[in-house]
């Protein structure tokens, strides 16, 4: 495609978007296994040593062993439902990492197949968040229990360095 044919603009966005949702799925994966050797019961009331074994047995770990492991760690009002929809966001990841150029609506040539290829993404990041958030806010319930105010002490910090730099 040269530079200036009207599809480079919607290929841009559709990369931008792959980039975007690689993240996300990134970000659930580092936050569990950033979280799950504190709470999982394997780890987290036996002590450092089985800590850093059960953590050390994280590292490769892909988002649907992370899954398994997550739903050992935590009690949910509804399990199953919850259960379902870890599995749908590993699926939607693994279809996006492995499959996501076969998909038949997914065309880089066409106006059609990149806008279809967008959509396709902006659902699967849309499908991720609930995922997403339960990861984040669980890693602070975590950290707030570790350390109270760990957050104010963080921003003031950072107000701090932010300052230091602007100043001439």
């Amino acid at each position: 495609m040269e530079k200036t044919d009207p599809l480079v603009a919607l290929l841009n966005q559709m990369l931008a978007k792959m980039g975007r949702n690689l993240l996300r799925f990134q970000q659930i994966e580092s936050g569990l296994k950033l979280l799950l050797p504190i709470v999982h019961p394997e780890s987290a009331l036996i002590g450092r040593e089985a800590y850093a074994v059960f953590r050390d047995g994280l590292k490769g770990t892909t988002l649907g062993g992370l899954r398994s492991r997550m739903l050992e760690a935590f009690t949910f009002d509804d399990p199953d439902r919850f259960a379902v929809y870890a599995a749908s966001v590993v699926d939607s990841r693994n279809e996006f990492i492995h499959h996501f150029l076969q998909l038949t609506e997914v065309n880089l040539h066409t106006q059609e197949g990149l806008e279809a290829g967008i959509s396709y993404l902006d659902k699967q990041y849309d499908h991720s968040e609930l995922l997403y958030l339960f990861v984040i806010e669980a890693n602070k319930g975590v950290l707030d229990e570790i350390a109270p105010g760990w957050i104010d002490k963080f921003l003031t910090a950072l107000n701090a360095t932010n300052t230091h730099r602007q100043t001439p």
